[in-house]
């Protein structure tokens, strides 16, 4: 193995007899180059896989489209030689719909296909860094002694990282001819701000980054990243996995349909059909009774979920009242989303909103339009709404409305539900003829229908929610002009 050449410079100190312009080799001082002081890189540790068999969830099923979505942008292509570039694929969405349980699986499911695998806690810097230096020391560049320093392990682990190499060497070792970069994939999960990984990020490599996160920008905000907005579980595979987690074995083909329409209900979310399944299972019901339960009593039934989670058995911190922890959205936020907890979920029209804007509604909610972008796009950052550009309206899943609703207490709601009332009834234009043939009219009118009845039937289910005389007389107006 060759070394650094050393420089010979000046006399020795120690030597008595040496002579000015003297060229002995003796005579002279040997001062060794700088990279004599460098330890020398160690050879990584692989195959090096930081995923236990234990994280695995034995409920997951399905995604078989999303698992084959990551496929095609991370595996290592073996027919393309060797790989240029980092390569990044985000799973957006909404706390509870399976992100972290698809990247688990997935980097359990592909060991074959990496030569390393790091599962990342990406809530903050400081976690980050504590994973960096567990890396270092799982890939064997630096020892547990030294783990402690987070910098110097944060720095090893991205070198590598940057030029994974199976062997190191230098010019003229033998090795260095054998020497080919490594396949690896990171998990950084729980990716809230993507800002958190700027100085984790690898350079170019042959690596792969998988990033989960709720807020959709990260499919965006990194190098080269790309990625989906995860939904639900489809009704055939949520109605399964209900039928399963409840052993009940149900084989009748009306049995399997409700069991479908129960998943649909909580949009096939993974979290909220383990917690329905775990009630159902409790209160000795049927797919059927469940759900029409649960139309009648939502309040209670979230309440009992949020009890199971807290038994010694559960864990508090996956609670659906808690999950997308609604109490630490800004006041604007917050706000913004109780008035939308009482529209018509799937097309909300933002000129509702927008157009009252000047005169305020209730305490907190944003009364400027830079202080409604704010508020709009914290709800888009947690995806507890989502956004169609063209058609200038939002959109919030029933289950999001649900948990906000349960919220509430009785106070709060009549005054939300008061100002949701005249919302709509300013935005339906009642000063003008209230039976008219006006084309016009009729159209912004039809797309304010939907809102109306879903305020009947929130009226119809607890009046006294509505208690204002002048909201009864606004409410009992639109429910007339709306069914001439």
């Amino acid at each position: 193995m060759s070394r650094p050449i050393k420089l010979y410079l000046g006399a020795r100190k120690d030597s008595a007899n040496a002579a000015h312009g003297s060229t002995e080799i003796s005579s002279l001082e040997v001062i060794p180059l700088l990279t004599e002081f460098i330890p020398r890189a160690k050879k990584p540790r692989l195959p090096c896989y930081a995923l236990k068999n234990e994280m695995k969830n034995p409920s997951f099923v399905g995604r078989d489209d999303v698992l084959l979505q990551i496929d095609k942008v991370l595996l290592p292509s073996v027919s393309e030689g060797r790989e240029v570039g980092l390569k990044s694929f985000a799973l957006c969405g909404i706390g509870g719909i399976g992100k972290t349980q698809i990247a688990i699986n997935y980097g359990l499911s592909r060991q074959e296909r990496f030569d390393a695998i790091f599962f990342v806690q990406a809530e903050n810097q400081e976690k980050i860094a504590e994973s960096f230096g567990q890396i270092a020391v799982k890939l064997g560049l630096v020892d547990a002694t030294d783990a402690a320093d987070l910098v110097v392990c944060r720095d090893v682990a991205l070198k590598w990282l940057s030029h994974p190499l199976k062997y190191e060497g230098t010019e003229g070792d033998e090795q260095v001819n054998e020497a080919r970069e490594a396949t690896w994939l990171i998990i950084f999960d729980n990716v809230d701000d993507t800002e958190v990984l700027r100085d984790f990020w690898p350079g170019s490599s042959s690596g792969a980054v998988l990033i989960t996160s709720r807020d959709p920008i990260a499919k965006t905000q990194m190098y080269r990243s790309t990625g989906i907005d995860l939904a639900g579980l489809d009704d055939a595979t949520g109605a399964s996995l209900l039928r399963t987690l409840t052993t009940m074995g149900i084989s009748s083909s009306q049995d399997k349909e409700i069991s479908k329409l129960l998943s649909r209900r909580f949009g096939g979310m993974p979290i909220a059909l383990l917690q329905i399944a775990a009630l159902i299972s409790r209160w000795q019901m049927t797919f059927k009774e469940f759900l029409e339960f649960y139309e009648r009593e939502t309040q209670h039934t979230l309440h009992s979920l949020s009890d199971l989670a807290l038994m010694p058995t559960g864990d508090s911190q996956h609670s659906l009242l808690t999950i997308w922890a609604l109490d630490k959205l800004s006041p604007p936020a917050k706000t913004l989303l109780d008035i939308l907890t009482f529209l018509d979920p799937e097309n909300i029209q933002e000129f509702i909103l927008k157009d009252n804007l000047p005169g305020g509604l209730v305490p907190g909610f944003p009364t400027t339009e830079p202080m409604y972008l704010a508020a709009r796009t914290d709800l888009l950052a947690s995806s507890l709404i989502k956004r169609h550009q063209k058609e200038g309206e939002l959109e919030m899943h029933r289950l999001v409305q649900d948990i906000s609703s349960t919220l509430m207490d009785h106070s709060r709601k009549m005054v939300i539900l008061c100002n949701v009332v005249s919302l709509i009834f300013n935005a339906w234009r009642p000063g003008e003829s209230a039976f008219t043939h006006d084309v016009q009219l009729w159209e912004l009118r039809g797309k304010l229908s939907p809102h109306v009845m879903r305020l009947a039937t929130t009226y119809g289910i607890s009046s006294s929610f509505l208690q204002n005389l002048e909201t009864k007389k606004q409410l009992a107006q639109l429910l007339q002009v709306n069914g001439w």
